[in-house]
């Protein structure tokens, strides 16, 4: 398998896993919502705090890429979720 297609294989991978991330919280919400008691009012809140964050995110991620390439970024980034993610 040449570099080239080694490349397109693992970008396809992450962005699949990262279009998983934004839709699994709407379908473990009904358990988010027992676990902390929410209402739907307010797990409708969480779900907008989450979006507005996100797309807050992708803003600047952007423009980094803009300036220091989209390989470098999209690295930083995963490596900052992995990060996140056991905290």
């Amino acid at each position: 398998m040449s570099y080239r297609n080694r490349v397109t294989l693992l970008l396809c991978s992450l962005t699949t896993l990262t279009y998983l991330d934004r839709i699994c919280i709407s379908i473990v919400g009904t358990r988010v919502k027992s676990e902390f008691s929410l209402t739907n009012e307010q797990f409708g809140w969480v779900l907008a705090a989450f979006s507005l964050s996100y797309a807050l995110f992708e803003i600047p991620s952007g423009a980094l890429g803009d300036r220091i390439g989209p390989r470098a970024v999209f690295i930083r980034i995963v490596l900052l979720w992995s990060v996140l993610q056991d905290c």
